[in-house]
Parts: C-alpha cells; structure tokens; sequence
C-alpha cells in the first residue's frame, strides 16, 4: 500500500514540475517579445483596425482580424 502512495507522490510531483517548465517557457517568450520592441507594448495605435460584419437579417456578425481578406 505505501509503495503506490509513493507512486503517486513522484507523479503529482512530476506534473507539476511540468507545469512549472511549460509556464516558464510561456513566461519567457511573452517577456523576449517586449524586449525586441525596445520594452515597450504594442500600442493599439500601431495595429490595424479589425472589421466587423453584420447580416441584419440573420442576425449575425463576425469580426475579421487584421490581414485576413476574402478570396
């Protein structure tokens, strides 16, 4: 009974050392973006507009991000 509570211990404990990696490696890359532009955040001013289309009679929209363009 003890070796399978043991079992368990070393999995929880290598899930969350996985967490931890895979949260760093996130971390990481989110903070190199900055850097590369100088410390700063994008502004919203920089970025393109999307677009947002409506249909009155279906009642639906849809937003279409930047650079994307019907064929």
């Amino acid at each position: 009974m003890e070796n399978k509570k043991v079992k368990i211990e070393v999995a929880i404990g290598i899930i969350l050392l996985l967490a931890i990696i895979i949260g760093g490696i996130f971390w990481m890359q989110g903070r190199s973006e900055v850097l590369l532009n100088g410390g700063q955040q994008p502004s919203a001013q920089k970025l393109p507009k999307e677009q947002f289309y409506y249909n009155d009679t279906n009642h639906f929209g849809l937003t279409v991000p930047p650079g994307w363009y019907s064929a």
